[in-house]
């Protein structure tokens, strides 16, 4: 120790600063060699786990293919005894957490781009490997994130068996849990899933709104019921969903239920019961909507005049007369537009006192050329 210290003495306070800092170096880059070694490792491991489910995925979706191939196997017996090969390899790593994870991962993404057969390879193979179980078991974590990607884990397989666990969370405080169990519950059951709405006591956003038509559209068309009931929710986001519906799929035998709504005390409302009134027009729809024009909102109010120039009706011109001369710039552009739509609208336009006054000249000056 004496002779330890004694060399140390012999140096420079400079000396002393580049040894520690020498030692410092090497040590820093043992630990980069270090870190590299366990990051290439563990790469090297994660490349060769996904080569192996990749090739297990891909040899799924052709196994019907394959054993029709090779034997006489029915394809009943094939869907209903459900045993895709397993390598060897596979099975001794299936018990890795890690490896499920990436499996899960794996199999969810190959399953979103199929249809067909092979959509239902990958269904049971995700059952065989007992990944539903481990879906499962994140539904029931305490965790909101785990919980919601459980749910639609089970939702993307078809995990059909679990609808009763999964219906319980579409009314979840949690958003996330909310629409993912909303979107399984559409996958399981199609337009009957529909019914969670009965209950729905949370906000259903536009966005989800969009999600779930984009789901219906992809289903065949069914002559679904509940829609009147989901127009006198207490929940104004279904009864605007509702409308969406009843727009969306031509629903004529609830025209009078989509009336009604604008009477509601939600302006939008009223404005999505404007636009299912327009989709869903009867001889009447002038004069049921003309009713509510008065009390409403601007924004409304030009939804409603919309309908009148669809409509194309004479029978609105002195109504629209009245707009064009009267009302802001925005309802009068929004009157022309509708008269210049009508038969000899222009000549209407033309004939009024006004009509070589500022803004209405220009307003007709406009309609006119968008006209043409």
């Amino acid at each position: 120790m004496n002779n330890f210290s004694d060399s140390f003495s012999g140096l420079s306070g400079l000396g002393i600063i580049t040894i520690i800092f020498t030692i410092s170096i090497i040590a820093l880059g043992f630990y980069i060699l270090t870190y590299l070694f366990i990051v290439n490792k563990r790469d090297s491991k994660l490349e060769r786990w996904k080569f192996l489910a990749d090739t297990l995925i891909r040899n799924a979706i052709f196994f019907e293919e394959d054993q029709s191939a090779s034997s006489a196997t029915s394809l009943l017996k094939v869907l209903e005894v459900n045993i895709f090969p397993i390598p060897e390899r596979v099975k001794k790593i299936l018990p890795d957490p890690h490896f499920r994870q990436l499996m899960m991962r794996e199999l969810i993404a190959a399953k979103q781009n199929m249809t067909g057969a092979a959509s239902v390879n990958l269904k049971n193979l995700f059952r065989q490997l007992e990944l539903d179980q481990d879906a499962l078991e994140m539904v029931r974590s305490n965790s909101w994130y785990l919980k919601a990607s459980g749910i639609q884990y089970l939702g993307i397989m078809e995990m059909a068996e679990h609808k009763n666990l999964v219906m319980p969370f579409t009314n979840s405080k949690s958003g996330l849990v909310r629409v993912e169990a909303q979107n399984a519950i559409l996958k399981f059951s199609g337009f009957d899933g529909l019914r969670f709405l009965d209950d729905a006591s949370f906000p259903i956003t536009e966005w989800q709104q969009i999600k779930i038509l984009e789901e219906l559209a992809q289903l065949p068309t069914e002559h679904f019921t509940g829609i009147e009931k989901w127009l006198k929710s207490s929940n104004d986001t279904v009864v605007i969903f509702a409308l969406k519906l009843a727009r969306n799929y031509f629903r004529f035998e609830l025209y009078d239920h989509v009336i009604s709504c604008l009477n509601h005390a939600n302006p939008e409302v009223r404005y999505n019961a404007i636009l299912a009134a327009k989709q869903l027009q009867t001889e009447t729809t002038a004069s049921d909507i003309l009713k509510f024009y008065e009390f409403d909102t601007e924004r409304n109010q030009l939804a409603i005049i919309r309908v009148l120039e669809d409509l194309r009706s004479e029978n609105n011109l002195p109504f629209l007369l009245n707009v064009f001369l009267e009302e802001s710039n925005q309802l009068k552009i929004a009157a022309a537009k509708a008269i210049v739509a009508i038969e000899n609208g222009v000549e209407q336009l033309e004939l009024q006192i006004s009509s070589n006054q500022y803004p209405y000249n220009e307003i007709i000056r406009q309609v006119k050329t968008e006209r043409k």
